[in-house]
């Protein structure tokens, strides 16, 4: 097991197991986190927040924070109410489904849309 993301100030660990897999612990102000995708070398990571840790109609629970804990960008949901459900990391940039059926392809770099269909 090697890590490859830690933000001390926030306590959230990611780390690549021998098989490949990734896990994480900690928490994002108090948010679990769903899923865990380190990019730009480990210097950033993108994380998914438990869509269902609050109780507002739109919650936009897809982010990428720095080491220092910092927000870098926050993804803009497609539609209101709604949250992102899934991510996966591809060559062309973040994939994220929501709730509501959007598929969005998104830079991981600044957080912009790129493109987004209906898929339900």
């Amino acid at each position: 097991m090697s890590v490859v993301f830690s933000s001390p100030q926030l306590g959230i660990v990611v780390s690549r197991q021998a098989d490949s897999s990734q896990s994480w612990s900690g928490q994002y102000n108090g948010v679990a986190i769903k899923s865990a995708v380190p990019i730009d070398a480990g210097k950033l990571c993108v994380l998914l927040l438990d869509p269902d840790a609050n109780q507002r109609s739109a919650f936009e629970n897809l982010l990428c924070i720095d080491q220092q804990g910092n927000r870098i960008w926050t993804a803009k949901l497609p539609t209101s109410p709604d949250v992102f459900v899934r991510i996966n990391m591809k060559a062309e940039g973040i994939w994220a489904n929501t709730w509501s059926g959007f598929k969005v392809l998104f830079d991981e770099r600044s957080g912009a849309e790129i493109r987004r269909s209906f898929v339900k």
